[in-house]
């Protein structure tokens, strides 16, 4: 059966176990409960399909159980699969990030679900609202076999993707949300009212557009992010005649947190005039309506589509917005403001409106009619004998109390395990999902076969002692899988007899949970070594601050150092210590700033300067008042000298950059600049709003040098390899000019070229000077050709210096060589010659006197 209302889908599982009563000699009574039975049977049909039949469908949703918004999905999912008969065995977990929103959530609550579903074949999973959606994301191949349904991914758009899984999106109609807003507005005032998240500023943006678009008269009023007391205050003393629009409010101004429908009933409550919003979830809190999203209708279409492929087919995911919302009005606050049902929307739903007194009382009256038949029936069969009477009234006394305890018992999430003399008398549903055994199957056991063998002789010895405080064993399956149980028995009188009461608890999950936290802690204790970061907790009202391990090691501190704003002062380098002092009592406690600072500090062991990064948050009270900082201090002491060189490297290529006459531009993959250096600003005469961003047609570089370099770079492109040619180029100034250019790749951390380098060096004058070297070679070339050479031995007489012709006469040296070359002679006397012929001549001694007197 199922039960309806705001708060939560309850499945009541009609499935009992029911203990024998007493058995009455009621063959009348016997066949016409049987005839009623069967026609039940014949009405309703079988209560159970064969479960190896059914599709195994599993819900991811995002946050706990019980939040109005989900538990309306899971409500319409299973009201379409009721009203088509169809058969599934639903799943349903809950990711709780709202507590647990940590950078390693997704990773445990995948090992999670792999280990608690590792024998179930999962049909369907859906994934409902970001956490959800991410943890898809993470691990898509989660239930690979399993057909995927990503819901209210917004703003990804709908329909089959890539990789075989459907996206359902899920938003909220604003246009015809506020459409119907101004239709019951009277005034001209509408206020928004929502919490200091960005998605609540986005909301009252996205409302304020649409509303002064369609009702540019309209006034708008933004209440985001007050305190709820002076929120409350406000709302209170509203014109008559305005309205309040309300679109969540998850956290105050104050970093308060607040429960959505809890803050919608405390607003709406004090309000002066009507509150609408754009969900069904909030209806109950005070919300009169208006045209909302149903997260039911969203339930029933994932349905629908899950268990009709046609349909899924044909669906137009991209606009469903329509089939999930409605007209949906609350009938109390409808009356609380006068506001009249016919002027209402066509098709309008109006919830919680008074039942008349057949609906109040349906089902008395129709248990009544029921049991007015049953007497009848019973008065028609004939009276009974008071033997009989009696033992019926034992029976039913006795059915009563039997069924009240295994309501009880059954009602219980621990598996109760009653033995007597060591034996299984019965046991609940909970144990016989623990272990496996039916009710018939475990009734007459021995209890230490429950047990995993190892430790069956120590469970029989408390069981025998009486033991009766709780312990830890190991629990044996029916399957023979061993798991770890929590033990908690006791003597009690049951049916005038002394029974072993145990209440059983699986510790399984329990101890998961545990092996993780600790996996999950030692991970975090891990990357703060490698991170060089400590965490912190200050105590603003005692002065005095906790830290991890980590943090110890940093700041060069032992157990017994005082651990307040003294020994911080003292830690801090001495060119900090003032300026850190004020940045923390002005600005972070004073004016509740975040803290994020880096500063610099003396190790107190070794007693180096380190740089570190200290960034904290506030917790404050009710009143706004500081209570404690918290945060995490990271050594960023080679991050900063890294940074120092990069900013050294940067300056020296700048330099080079801004000062070399090669011109150098980075492309990116479709050809575009995206750097000049101002060598090649100067060559083209080009600003870099003419040149950035731009391709080389879009600069106005002629069309055959623009297929030249597009060739060029295409290669290098596809092979990852530097090119290297030469181009002419007409610079800005007319002058033709001759280029060498080398493009070279650069990868990303794929391997995949990403951009590409040019470097073009002007060679006009190299080709110059190259051309007058050729030039002066082939001349000398030429000249060489010319000159006639003397080779061989040649005679010559040492006396008179004549040389012998090859005919054997001999010639005079001046003839031979101007016989044998092109060089000429003319003659002239050397001093030697002069001497010997004229020295002792009177002219010749004359001469020389002269020319020695002149010197």
């Amino acid at each position: 059966m199922a039960v309806w209302n705001k708060d939560k889908f309850i499945q009541q599982d009609s499935n009992q176990h029911h203990s024998p009563g007493v058995k009455l000699k009621l063959k009348p009574c016997i066949i016409f409960a049987s005839l009623m039975f069967a026609a039940a049977i014949a009405v309703c049909g079988p209560a159970n399909a064969d479960a190896s039949s059914r599709t195994n469908i599993l819900f991811v949703f995002s946050w706990h159980q019980g939040m109005p918004w989900q538990v309306e999905i899971e409500h319409g999912f299973k009201e379409h699969l009721k009203n088509n008969a169809s058969n599934a065995n639903l799943f349903f977990e809950y990711m709780d990030a709202g507590r647990f929103n940590s950078m390693h959530h997704p990773d445990i609550f995948e090992k999670y679900l792999l280990e608690k579903y590792k024998d179930h074949q999962m049909d369907y999973v859906i994934f409902e609202s970001g956490p959800a959606n991410k943890l898809f994301y993470y691990y898509p191949d989660l239930f690979e076999n399993s057909k995927k349904y990503i819901v209210n991914p917004n703003p990804i758009h709908g329909g089959l993707r890539n990789d075989g899984s459907t996206v359902i999106p899920v938003t909220a109609d604003y246009e015809k949300t506020v459409q119907q807003l101004l239709a019951v507005s009277k005034g001209k005032t509408i206020y928004l009212v929502a919490g200091a998240t960005e998605a609540s500023k986005e909301r009252v943006q996205k409302t304020t557009e649409i509303t002064l678009a369609l009702a540019p008269k309209k006034r708008v009023v933004p209440l985001i992010g007050l305190p709820m007391g002076q929120l409350i205050k406000k709302v209170s003393n509203l014109e008559p005649d305005s309205v309040i629009f309300y679109l969540l409010f998850f956290e105050d101004g104050k970093g308060n947190s607040h429960i959505p429908y809890d803050a919608a009933k405390q607003i709406s409550s004090h309000a002066s005039v009507p509150v609408y919003s754009l969900w069904t979830s909030l209806m109950g809190s005070g919300i009169a309506g208006g045209y909302m999203l149903s997260g039911e209708l969203v339930g029933k279409k994932i349905a629908a589509i899950i268990t009709n492929p046609d349909l899924a087919k044909k669906t137009d995911y991209t606009n469903l917005a329509d089939e999930f919302h409605g007209y949906y009005y609350d009938w109390r606050q409808l009356k609380r403001w006068g506001i009249e049902e016919k002027s209402l929307p066509p098709g309008s739903k109006i919830l919680f409106k008074d039942m008349t007194f057949f609906e109040r009382h349906r089902r008395e009256i129709v248990f009544g009619s029921l049991s007015l038949v049953l007497i009848i029936s019973f008065i028609w069969i004939g009276a009974l004998s008071k033997e009989i009477s009696k033992r019926k009234k034992i029976g039913r006394e006795l059915q009563y109390s039997e069924n009240r305890y295994r309501g009880l018992s059954d009602a219980s999430s621990e598996g109760i395990l009653i033995t007597e003399k060591e034996k299984i008398v019965d046991i609940n549903r909970a144990l016989e999902e623990i272990f496996g055994y039916s009710l018939e199957e475990a009734v007459g056991m021995n209890a230490v076969d429950l047990m995993a063998s190892s430790e069956r002789e120590d469970v029989l010895k408390k069981v025998l002692s009486g033991y009766e405080k709780s312990y830890e064993t190991l629990g044996q399956k029916k399957d023979g899988s061993i798991f770890p149980i929590e033990i908690h028995a006791k003597m009690v009188s049951f049916q005038d007899r002394q029974v072993r009461v145990a209440a059983i608890r699986d510790l399984s999950e329990q101890k998961k949970a545990q092996t993780l936290l600790m996996e999950s802690e030692k991970r975090l204790i891990e990357a703060q070594k490698v991170a060089k970061m400590g965490y912190y907790v200050f105590n603003i009202k005692t002065g005095h601050w906790t830290n991890s391990p980590e943090l110890d090691k940093l700041f060069g501190i032992g157990k017994s150092f005082n651990r307040n704003i003294e020994g911080w002062k003292q830690i801090i380098h001495p060119d900090h210590q003032e300026e850190m002092i004020d940045y923390l009592q002005v600005h972070v406690i004073g004016n509740h700033q975040k803290f994020d600072r880096e500063y610099k500090i003396i190790n107190q062991s070794d007693q180096q300067e380190y740089w570190v990064q200290g960034i904290g948050d506030l917790k404050l009270d009710a009143d706004g008042a500081a209570l404690e900082l918290f945060g995490t201090i990271q050594d960023i002491t080679q991050r900063r000298q890294m940074e120092k060189a990069l900013r050294e490297s940067q300056q020296n290529m700048a330099s080079i950059l801004n000062n070399t006459h090669d011109l150098i531009v980075r492309l990116d993959r479709n050809f575009r600049h995206i750097f000049a250096n101002p060598a090649l600003y100067a060559a083209t005469g080009l600003s870099p709003e003419e040149y950035l961003g731009k391709t080389n047609e879009e600069i106005g570089m002629p069309e055959e040098l623009c297929h030249f370099f597009e060739t060029k770079h295409e290669k290098v492109l596809a092979t990852g390899e530097p090119e290297v040619f030469t181009f002419g180029f007409r610079a800005h100034n007319e002058r033709f000019r001759e280029f060498q250019a080398v493009v070279t790749p650069e990868f990303n951390a794929d391997g995949e070229v990403e951009t590409i380098i040019n470097i073009m060096r002007d060679i006009t004058e190299l080709k110059q000077a190259e051309s007058e070297k050729n030039r002066i070679i082939k001349e000398l070339e030429k000249t060489l050709s010319e000159v006639k050479t003397l080779r061989g031995l040649i005679p010559i007489c040492s006396r008179c210096k004549k040389i012998r012709d090859d005919q054997g006469y001999w010639n005079n040296l001046e003839t031979f060589l101007e016989e044998h070359s092109d060089a000429s002679f003319s003659h002239g006397m050397c001093q030697g010659c002069l001497e010997e012929l004229y020295g002792q001549e009177d002219w010749y001694i004359k001469r020389k006197q002269k020319e020695e007197s002149q010197l």
